[in-house]
């Protein structure tokens, strides 16, 4: 995996200061306003490497204002980016493919870091100096935005991310491995790190911008528990993952499915027989589920548990159903179907 260390900001240039996104949100819709996003975004797609920290918080935080925002991105591109960066050692047509694809996939999602990382290591490779300086500069400006808003090692002093996928990258940036454990705490995910010189446990990062997407989408969600009753397939999962585990379970959840019978028995069924997904398939054993209909909200497990194995928001959108796990330290969203 590329690594992005060329891009650390020392903590001691910038001093920590949480978003204000009740501001930022005025300031950039303001089309007079220095912090209009518009003209930000020309600025930053320009490479424009006189931003200063306050345009780049704006910039960064501000995105969670415009109407292309999402906390998840995935695409047919997408997916065919992984598969080429995962072989490893890359020839020139998969350089090629990098470029086109990444392009493809910053027009939705401008602040991919590891897109726009594997294509400034494309550009310099190919001799394409000035696209890498750009790169390069943007990778600058959305992590000088990041590393502005704390230091990470209390929830007070949380890093404030509007992407999860950031939370790794800043993981990587900083020298840190993942622990292998994330926990969702309010607002704050925490993230265990593996042993490391500084001795540090883990990192605090608030994802209230995740959250508030999540939370709009259960607006005007009517969902009835009779609805419920029956096989559901997972047809994607909308998150992706760099830890290796996490993808794997990932991969394993596609070819999954939730059974929800009458009696209020549940299994979970799964052609995977991947180790994560098989720890998965033992936790839930022989499980009952409950339908929380104010929250719209299922809870599995058993009355002596009282439910706790595993809970998830049911989500209808643009006609589609999303199972939105949200208490396992995951925050795995599943589209579903149902049989």
């Amino acid at each position: 995996m590329l690594t992005m260390v060329s891009t650390i900001v020392s903590a001691q240039e910038i001093k920590f200061e949480k978003p204000n996104y009740e501001r930022i949100e005025k300031e950039v819709k303001d089309s007079v306003s220095d912090f209009y996003h518009q003209k930000l975004k020309e600025k930053f797609d320009g490479g424009d490497f006189t931003m200063t920290i306050e345009e780049k918080r704006h910039l960064y935080y501000g995105f969670t204002f415009q109407e292309n925002y999402s906390s998840q991105y995935t695409s047919k591109e997408l997916d065919k980016f992984i598969e080429i960066v995962k072989k490893g050692e890359l020839k020139d047509i998969d350089y090629d493919k990098i470029i086109s694809y990444g392009d493809s996939i910053l027009k939705k999602n401008p602040f991919d870091l590891r897109v726009m990382n594997y294509q400034r290591y494309v550009f310099e490779k190919k001799g394409l100096n000035s696209r890498m300086i750009v790169r390069a500069t943007q990778i600058r400006s959305i992590v000088d935005a990041i590393l502005s808003s704390g230091d990470g090692m209390i929830k007070e002093n949380a890093f404030f991310v509007i992407n999860i996928a950031h939370e790794y990258d800043i993981l990587n940036i900083l020298g840190f491995e993942f622990g292998g454990n994330q926990n969702l705490i309010e607002t704050f995910d925490y993230l265990k790190v593996k042993e490391n010189k500084s001795k540090i446990g883990g990192l605090y990062f608030d994802i209230s911008p995740s959250l508030r997407q999540y939370e709009s989408m259960f607006s005007n969600n009517a969902f009835k528990k009779e609805e419920l009753i029956g096989v559901w397939n997972i047809t994607n999962v909308l998150e992706t993952s760099e830890n290796k585990y996490l993808a794997e379970l990932i991969k394993g959840f596609e070819v999954s499915s939730f059974t929800f019978n009458r009696d209020n028995s549940f299994h979970f069924k799964s052609s995977d027989k991947s180790r994560g997904i098989l720890e998965f398939v033992k936790m839930l054993g022989t499980s009952s589920w409950i339908f929380d209909s104010n929250k719209i909200m299922v809870k599995v497990g058993s009355k002596k548990d009282h439910y706790t194995l595993m809970g998830f928001k049911v989500i209808k959108k643009n006609g589609k159903i999303f199972f939105a796990v949200e208490d396992t330290g995951m925050s795995l969203t599943f589209e579903v179907k149902k049989q």
